[in-house]
């Protein structure tokens, strides 16, 4: 596999042309206040522009979760 393979965002792909959007900007800063840096708004595809596309987006929280009939408490991203 090349080494600068990467999945597309068409569902088809699209060869021989490219679909990545390049980050502009602070990565750590966050222009519309909403609490997630402009890194991680690009990663998620939300608007570093917009506070309401960011909210709600990622939650964080403290789960048990069974392991080979262990349950153990985990920290747990969801987005």
């Amino acid at each position: 596999m090349p080494g600068n393979w990467r999945s597309s965002t068409l569902v088809d792909g699209n060869p021989g042309t490219t679909d990545s959007v390049a980050l502009a900007g602070d990565p750590l800063g966050d222009d519309d206040g909403d609490v997630l840096v402009k890194l991680l708004e690009h990663v998620l595809g939300t608007s570093d522009d917009n506070a309401s596309e960011g909210g709600g987006v990622i939650s964080v929280g403290v789960e048990t979760i069974p392991v080979n009939d262990v349950a153990n408490d985990y920290f747990v991203i969801s987005f």
